[in-house]
């Protein structure tokens, strides 16, 4: 229906302005949805898709705050996304789902999650942190704001450099079902 509304047709000079403010580095945060999966081999988790959100807008991440636990610290309290384009993603698509399918629902081995991290202010500045987080609410179509808004929640495990998740715990492989 959204193809088809008046409005659709303005999307894109829309999400033009809002790009732009990425472009020119004013919005400090990168934000990617990642599907991933476990391959036993490595013994690693794999990204299997990425898209980098663009235009986004990355509100309240500063009422988040620290907390300890087990890996050491985490982000507690939900974060914000406003501005996300439907000319980029599809609800299903926030919602974890490829293909039509819900990428993590019947295994163990793929997950779905977002992540934030900080622009680099200078290429010779350290990597920044990256951020986990699973969605935290329905994803809500805002049709006079040209805009998808939702809000995420973090997830406790913490992604390391270069996006590596080697604190994740592998999957747990079911054991076959016994006959009698």
């Amino acid at each position: 229906m959204f193809q088809c509304s008046v409005g659709s047709g303005l999307q894109a000079a829309v999400d033009i302005g809002r790009r732009q403010i990425h472009v020119l580095g004013l919005r400090p945060y990168r934000v990617a949805l990642i599907w991933q999966t476990y391959n036993r081999i490595k013994n690693d988790w794999q990204e299997a898709a990425r898209i980098e959100l663009m235009p986004v807008k990355v509100v309240a991440l500063n009422a988040a705050s620290y907390q300890v636990g087990e890996g050491g610290l985490y982000l507690d309290g939900p974060v914000q996304l406003e501005e996300v384009s439907p000319q980029q993603v599809t609800e299903a698509q926030l919602r974890g789902y490829r293909d039509g399918v819900n990428w993590s629902e019947k295994s163990s081995e793929r997950e779905f999650f977002y992540e934030i991290q900080q622009f680099r202010r200078c290429p010779t500045d350290p990597e920044p942190m990256r951020h986990r987080f699973a969605l935290g609410t329905a994803v809500h179509w805002d049709g006079v704001g040209f805009q998808y808004l939702f809000s995420l929640v973090p997830q406790l495990v913490p992604r390391g450099a270069g996006g590596d998740d080697r604190s994740i715990e592998p999957p747990v492989k079911k054991a076959p079902a016994m006959r009698l």
